[in-house]
């Protein structure tokens, strides 16, 4: 669940930030919110990394854990 206000980004400000840095220190939270900011219904937008010589796409679900809670 999204707890602070949204942004609002156009096309070509996103692609600036799909790729991933596979060595680039930073923290779960940060990683993740680069991820799910680029997570929308056209897989093509979705954040990326490369190794080996290959592209892999990375997209993100995340759902609550209803079970942790007590419910």
């Amino acid at each position: 669940m999204q707890t602070e206000k949204g942004t609002a980004h156009v096309k070509k400000d996103l692609e600036k930030r799909r790729e991933i840095d596979l060595d680039k220190p930073q923290t779960g939270r940060e990683l993740l919110n680069q991820i799910r900011a680029l997570t929308t219904n056209k897989v093509s937008e979705a954040a990326y990394f490369t190794e080996n010589g290959k592209k892999y796409l990375v997209q993100v679900h995340i759902e609550e854990d209803s079970d942790i809670n007590g419910r």
